[in-house]
């Protein structure tokens, strides 16, 4: 898919991507927006090649360096604005906020 902002696309190991999954899932973590967001454009590409749906997850654990509660507020208000709009568009689009230290893991 060299059309989508390739030169941003990193191999990480050696692994083809396999074909043989049910779903493509996209991990938003540092990109928190639906629009101008070139990895997810990526994945929604990359769905589409394969034919196969798309996930989105976005999740926020409660402890990290710049963890705080007013950016968690803000963070979460962002995934309701994104659930509603995910809703209203039938994008298939989760959640997960991290109850305690360590949930989240594994």
């Amino acid at each position: 898919m060299k059309n989508i902002n390739s030169y941003r696309v990193f191999k990480h190991n050696a692994h083809e991507v396999s074909a043989e999954g049910h779903y493509v899932l996209y991990w938003m973590h540092s990109n928190r927006r639906f629009h101008y967001n070139y990895a997810l454009e990526y994945a929604v590409a990359l769905a589409n090649a394969l034919k196969k749906p798309l996930l989105i997850l976005e999740g926020l654990n409660v402890d990290y360096p710049w963890a705080s509660d007013r950016f968690h507020r803000f963070i979460i208000d962002g995934m309701i604005e994104k659930a509603e709009f995910a809703q209203a568009s039938g994008v298939s689009y989760y959640t997960y906020l991290e109850p305690r230290v360590g949930a989240g893991k594994g």
